[in-house]
């Protein structure tokens, strides 16, 4: 019995995963690696920053493109997206807000009042900023694809529509960023900017099967390294700043375009990167398991990784070195998230534990 409960926390593996979903776990895998990666303080942060919250979301535009919309009512599709986003959202804010009291506690610091709770009930940092500002991916996620579910009902399969719908989302999010001095709530303003991206992923499905798919990788790989050399350009030498968790863009257009470009290169690099473990298992054996676990547990390894960071910092505030707090940070997460996942299912919105059982390998 003990054994299958430490076997159950510390896997890193789920034989759940399709042939179908294998890639494109892998691709979110490698992308909350980098989302770990930029919250370590890592030296190139700034150019993560520029496109990896982007990327997210043209995944998930892309994974729509591969069901080919979804078909279900809206008060079932939201009902769905509620559980897995928003009790997530609100279980950890409150088990964050429990955390911050006990801290502040020990601490002999003044306890956050009601301003905590209206600040987490509407996603804005008002007084209240918590440990780390809110969890605002989860929310913004939610609206996003709220308005995604409108956007495909109406334009259907209008595709120049839906391309002017996305030069709209963008020019709004212009505006909610540049001419509106004060944050709307629950993510509305941040979710325009996130589903103008998702819609990229939808509408150039096609593009970015081409980018992943074997074939012509060293053309793929020169491509990527020129954007890549783009992508540092616009950050180090123009005003790009891909903040979403504050709804602030710096020059818009700039910041867009390098989100594009990093998000393209990422495809090309981290799909090449899946197929050279394709072909040497055994070497990539615990990389394999470990990038494959983060794609599966994506939504909640993000508030989870937070609180471990949090954590530490409060332990060790002048730790300088950022790659020791990466690896903490990956390890200590998986036990947790498992656990979790395992045997209190419900703070994911879900009714049932999840099964955890024997290797997935690449094939």
């Amino acid at each position: 019995m003990v054994n299958q409960v430490v076997k159950n926390i510390f896997s890193i593996h789920d034989s759940s995963i399709t042939k179908r979903d294998h890639l494109i776990d892998y691709l979110r895998g490698c992308a909350m690696i980098l989302v770990v990666l930029h919250h370590s303080s890592f030296p190139l942060g700034s150019v993560i920053l520029a496109f990896h919250m982007p990327l997210f979301f043209i995944l998930s535009g892309y994974l729509e493109f591969i069901r080919g919309g979804t078909k279900k009512p809206i008060k079932l599709y939201i009902k769905n997206k509620f559980m897995r986003l928003m009790v997530p959202y609100f279980t950890f804010e409150i088990l964050n807000l429990i955390i911050y009291c006990i801290g502040c506690a020990i601490k002999h610091r003044a306890l956050p009042g009601i301003e905590s709770i209206i600040s987490i009930v509407t996603c804005i940092n008002n007084e209240y900023m918590g440990m780390y500002g809110r969890l605002w991916f989860l929310p913004c996620m939610f609206v996003a694809d709220i308005y995604l579910w409108v956007l495909l009902r109406f334009l259907r399969n209008n595709k120049f529509a839906q391309i002017i719908s996305v030069l709209v989302l963008f020019a709004l999010s212009f505006i909610t960023d540049k001419l509106i001095s004060f944050r709307l709530p629950f993510t509305t303003d941040t979710a325009l900017f996130a589903v103008a991206f998702i819609m990229l992923g939808y509408l150039f499905g096609d593009s970015i099967r081409v980018l992943i798919d074997k074939g012509n990788d060293g053309c793929k790989i020169v491509l990527s390294f020129l954007l890549l050399l783009y992508l540092v350009y616009a950050v180090y030498f123009t005003n790009v700043k891909v903040y979403m968790c504050i709804n602030s863009y710096g020059e818009y257009t700039v910041s867009i375009c390098a989100a594009i470009a990093g998000s393209i290169a990422f495809f090309i690099l981290g799909s090449y990167l899946y197929r050279v473990a394709e072909r040497y298992p055994a070497r990539f054996r615990l990389l394999n398991g470990i990038i494959l676990w983060y794609g599966k547990n994506s939504l909640v390894s993000f508030p989870i990784h937070l609180t471990i960071k949090m954590f530490i910092l409060w332990y060790v505030p002048n730790l300088s070195r950022w790659y020791l707090l990466f690896v903490v940070m990956v390890f200590a997460n998986i036990p947790i998230v498992n656990m979790i996942t395992h045997y209190f299912p419900f703070m994911l919105g879900k009714k049932r534990v999840g099964k955890l059982s024997q290797p997935t390998r690449c094939r």
